[in-house]
């Protein structure tokens, strides 16, 4: 697993003189990375998916103040109904509220954390490999935790009031299901919430 990789995008126009392909299933088709290259003569973009996913994608527009409680609701059932494997994501749109949702949660539900930018190298790392391990089986984190993630296991995914960027919320959502097995990415917003 790695992560901060999209920085090492920078570095390729100093691959002048080596004959290479490069593949990426993750660079956005509008990204200008690949096309500066020095000597690139063609580029290809695909888009076909070869395995199909079951993942379901429900958006919740609510009012303002039944948000929390439509979120209580995915996270009971997900506790209630989950098999020992199985991993859920919730994506924040601000660090507040990963650190409140996450300290809220604890209290009730075992194998609960948070990841977000303000915790230190140690933290991250720490969070990071009991996650793997499966000490740890849900995470309120916030949208870089979507980079690099490619654990089959996670059935549920959402995005509490919003998402930042649609590119971002493709990222983030394709996490869950990449086992082939059913997953849902949900997305919880008010009537008045506009991704910019």
């Amino acid at each position: 697993m790695q992560f901060g990789f999209r920085g090492a995008y920078s570095a390729l126009p100093t691959l002048t003189h080596i004959p290479c392909i490069l593949l990426s299933l993750t660079v956005p088709p509008t990204s200008q990375t690949l096309s500066g290259l020095h000597g690139v003569s063609e580029i290809c973009r695909r888009s076909e998916l070869h395995q199909q996913r079951d993942i379901t994608f429900p958006i919740m527009l609510l009012l303002m103040q039944t948000l929390y409680q439509k979120l209580d609701e995915y996270i009971l059932s997900f506790f209630q109904n989950r098999r020992c494997s199985d991993e859920g994501l919730v994506f924040c749109m601000s660090i507040d509220d990963v650190e409140a949702l996450s300290e809220g949660y604890q209290l009730h539900y075992p194998g609960l954390g948070n990841y977000d930018g303000q915790m230190s190298d140690t933290q991250k790392k720490d969070t990071m490999d009991k996650w793997i391990r499966g000490e740890l089986n849900f995470l309120f984190v916030i949208g870089a935790f979507g980079q690099g993630i490619d654990l089959g296991s996670i059935r549920l995914v959402i995005h509490y009031r919003g998402f930042w960027q649609l590119i971002e919320f493709a990222q983030e959502s394709g996490r869950a299901g990449r086992d082939g097995l059913p997953a849902r990415s949900i997305v919880i917003v008010s009537p008045n919430w506009k991704p910019s």
